[in-house]
């Protein structure tokens, strides 16, 4: 090299001076405020990721337990199914009024059998007070099917076998026993061979319902006529009661003669107390 030649000697032109440095330092500070913007964003998603897995393994868990108790039920639905019908428990109506007439005969001879086999057979005593004519009597039938509904509810398979439950099957067949004796007292003094007396027919007394609802609008009436004439009451409580003697005079067509037939009798009853 000449020695004229003096570029290589002193500091190089191409270095990085204070301003490159500085702008390398801000470049650099903002990339690292951004990494922790995306890590806290990250933490923030991995927390609520961590509540979803928390509430779906508790949903797990209790679908679990419902599947198992599913299965346990299902379990005994199939075993109910699976019993014979000689298991199933006999009918345990109570009052004739709610056995089907198609029916009624098949509910009866079973009573008939549950007397015989059950009553006659855990106590004897039953056949002397209970007449053989009893199937004429509905109400001693209705007693009966009731009788054997407790006897289900204290002896039955599956029921609580609770001592309070025999006891008032026992005091409740004493009064059933005695009540049908005395039903029956005329049937087993009667001439042997008598027919059975027959039940009378059904009485309707939808009649006597009207007339007894209508005496109510009559005493509606009669206490609406003596408000109305009442010296003592509020001109505004006596047009009240004016207004409603008329309405119920004409909605319920209720003539003079009634009107005055009820009053007597209402004065009459007053009268005698």
């Amino acid at each position: 090299m000449s020695e004229d030649y003096l570029g290589d000697i002193g500091p190089d032109s191409r270095a990085d001076g204070p301003d490159e440095t500085m702008t390398a330092l801000l470049v650099l500070g903002t990339e690292l405020g951004q990494a922790r913007a995306a890590l806290a964003e990250l933490d923030a998603r991995l927390e609520a990721l961590g509540e979803r897995a928390n509430h779906l393994s508790n949903r797990v868990e209790t679908l679990t337990a419902l599947s198992a108790e599913v299965r346990g039920l299902s379990a005994s639905v199939a075993k109910l199914l699976d019993k014979p019908a000689a298991e199933e428990a006999p009918s345990l109506l109570v009052d004739l009024a709610h056995i089907p007439a198609e029916h009624r005969a098949a509910a009866l001879a079973e009573l008939v059998d549950w007397v015989r086999d059950v009553l006659f057979v855990g106590w004897p005593h039953a056949q002397t007070l209970l007449e053989c004519c009893w199937p004429y009597h509905p109400e001693i039938v209705n007693a009966l099917l009731w009788l054997r509904a407790a006897y289900h509810a204290a002896y039955g398979e599956g029921q609580d076998k609770s001592p309070h439950r025999a006891a008032d099957f026992y005091f409740w067949l004493r009064d059933v026993l005695k009540w049908a004796d005395e039903r029956t007292l005329s049937c087993s003094n009667g001439p042997a061979g008598r027919p059975h007396l027959v039940v009378p027919e059904r009485r309707d007394d939808t009649i006597v319902l009207a007339q007894a609802l209508r005496r109510e609008v009559l005493a509606e009436l009669y206490d609406a006529l003596q408000l109305g004439n009442d010296p003592k009451a509020s001109t505004d409580d006596v047009a009240a009661a004016r207004e409603r003697v008329r309405y119920l005079s004409a909605h319920h067509d209720i003539s003079r003669q009634e009107y005055d037939e009820y009053a007597h009798l209402r004065q009459s009853f007053t009268r005698s107390y």
